[in-house]
């Protein structure tokens, strides 16, 4: 029981880091191109 809870959160944890992952890595390659586009 405290095993299935424990890979359940773990589950949820990793799935919100990886909704951060994917936001930064999103937002990050916007930025970038804009710089080397606007020198």
């Amino acid at each position: 029981m405290s095993s299935l809870h424990l890979s359940a959160r773990t589950l949820w944890q990793n799935n919100f880091a990886n909704r951060i992952l994917s936001l930064s890595a999103c937002s990050v390659p916007d930025l970038i191109p804009t710089r080397k586009h606007g020198k």
